[in-house]
């Protein structure tokens, strides 16, 4: 019976430290990809400036779930001006 104890507990510690490391990478590939996310908006507002595109500005607004790239010298809420 105490061996069965002790079996249960290794397999409960391993068990426990495997999720942890795994909730640990998860959020790190969460993050990376986040970020990747934001440095290609950045970049392609960059590109479509440096290119003179409709010689304009461009820009990036950040919003809570979305990256918006728009043109002009600021940012206009209203959603037909923008593709």
């Amino acid at each position: 019976m105490i061996e069965i104890l002790v079996v249960m507990a290794i397999v409960t510690v391993l068990a426990g430290l495997g999720l942890w490391i795994g909730m640990d990478s998860f959020r790190g590939y969460s993050y990376r990809s986040e970020r990747n996310r934001f440095i290609s908006s950045l970049q392609k507002a960059r590109l479509e400036s440096m290119t003179n595109i409709n010689e304009s500005k461009h820009g990036v607004r950040v919003e809570s779930d979305k990256y918006v790239i728009f043109e002009g010298d600021s940012y206009d809420s209203n959603p037909d001006s923008y593709e």
